[in-house]
């Protein structure tokens, strides 16, 4: 009887441990033979910073293009800024 209940414990243990919470994941992208033969979903690429972009693409860009650009990149700096400055005081 002891043997028996040791294999019933042995087959629980797994259930427990694969209903433990998971990323819920879409069904298209469960693992399955479908998911390798399928393309990968489309992921627009990020817009390359102006601060990478070389001095003679800047010249030849609109003035508030330009402009916008830096902005944007003033307010990422400024978040930044924001969230290390929390940081520091926790």
């Amino acid at each position: 009887a002891p043997k028996q209940s040791a294999n019933a414990e042995k087959l629980e243990a797994p259930v427990a441990a694969s209903t433990a919470p998971a990323k819920k994941v879409p069904f298209k992208l469960l693992p399955s033979v479908g998911t390798w033969l399928s393309f990968k979903p489309f992921v627009e690429p990020a817009k390359p910073s102006i601060l990478e972009r070389s001095h003679s693409k800047l010249l030849v860009m609109n003035q508030e293009e330009l402009i916008t650009g830096y902005e944007c990149e003033i307010r990422k700096r400024d978040e930044e800024i924001a969230k290390l400055k929390l940081s520091l005081k926790a």
